[in-house]
């Protein structure tokens, strides 16, 4: 049985709630849930790696994260590293591509230049908004 991630705070919907060196990849509830106000601070660090050309960060609306029918990804934050060209575009893939997941449907793409670096430390900070993450 694996041992569930260390919690912080996570009785109080205020106090931050901390999760520290949690198994890749981690699926799990965020104490006390989202709701506008909320922010989720992610640290890590982008490994200089020739096998991982991108991680993400998936807010889910459940648990059901992978298959034919999986949960609703209220945001998909994918940095890619590739740089080798891909056979679809004819150059590579360097950017930042969000989404959304409905229904088992993908919304549109938006995609913006990729400012993480491999090798390299990162803070990366989502602030739960009404309607939209920010």
């Amino acid at each position: 049985m694996a041992s569930a991630p260390n919690y912080d705070g996570e009785d109080d919907k205020r106090a931050p709630n901390i999760i520290r060196s949690p198994p890749m990849p981690y699926v799990g509830e965020i104490p006390g849930g989202l709701f506008p106000g909320r922010a989720i601070l992610i640290k890590g660090s982008v490994l200089p790696s020739s096998d991982v050309k991108r991680f993400e960060v998936d807010l889910c609306c459940g648990l059901l994260v992978m298959g034919d029918h999986q949960d609703n990804k209220a945001l998909h934050f994918n940095p890619r590293f590739e740089t080798s060209t891909s056979w679809l575009s004819g150059k590579g893939d360097h950017q930042i591509v969000l989404n959304s997941l409905v229904n088992n449907r993908w919304g549109v793409e938006e995609r913006y230049a990729n400012v993480f670096k491999e090798g390299r430390p990162f803070s990366l900070r989502i602030l739960v908004l009404a309607d939209y993450f920010k």
